[in-house]
């Protein structure tokens, strides 16, 4: 019980109460998906099939809420980073711990999702109906699709915000840069599929 309390923070507890869970890395992650899910007016439907978004705060703290998730028989969504730019270091003993990290996270969720046999560090996004993985990150994976649209919107974005630093990952700043790439009618593929593979999910769960 103790390990169990340790893993249930209370944000997680949270994962008791939903019919239909979406399991991902930290707030930035969560403020992508919900701004677009709003943006795209995709974000009644959502809400209407009974799902819910939970952040664990690291790829590390994703294994044992989905480990339980399953146990309980909760139809659980897990998206994740594979951090295949986040393996170099100056430090070759730092480094070879870095990548061994990343690829026991990485082939445990997929594992947990059925895809055994999944590269760890994948060339492109993986879906699958239970699982969104980014071969970076998910924001990589937003700024790739929108092109030349990345950088005005950013700072269009920051403008609203008085141009204050260390706004990137504010789940803010990523909704009011959303807004402006919506504007500029920039591509948003990634997320467009994202959230359609999550309605998908939260009807069929």
């Amino acid at each position: 019980m103790a390990k169990l309390h340790q893993v249930m923070q209370p944000h997680l507890s949270e994962m008791f109460f939903t019919p239909k869970l979406i399991l991902v890395e930290g707030l930035e992650d969560a403020a992508y998906i919900n701004a677009w899910m709003v943006l795209s007016e995709r974000w009644e439907s959502f809400r209407a099939r009974g799902a819910h978004i939970i952040a664990v705060n690291g790829k590390s703290e994703l294994i044992r809420p989905l480990i339980i998730a399953q146990e309980l028989q909760i139809p659980t969504f897990v998206i994740f980073d594979c951090d295949g730019d986040k393996l170099t270091h100056n430090n070759p003993d730092q480094q070879r711990a870095i990548e061994a990290s990343h690829r026991r996270d990485n082939s445990a969720l997929f594992h947990l999702a059925g895809l055994q046999q999944q590269d760890p560090f994948p060339a492109d996004a993986v879906w699958s109906e239970s699982l969104a993985a980014w071969p970076h990150d998910l924001g990589k994976c937003v700024e790739v699709d929108a092109g030349a649209h990345w950088q005005p919107a950013g700072s269009r974005a920051s403008a609203n915000y008085g141009n204050v630093s260390g706004l990137k990952k504010n789940t803010l700043h990523i909704g009011a840069r959303l807004k402006e790439l919506q504007n500029l009618r920039a591509n948003t593929a990634t997320l467009d599929q994202l959230c359609e593979t999550i309605l998908t999910f939260a009807n069929q769960a």
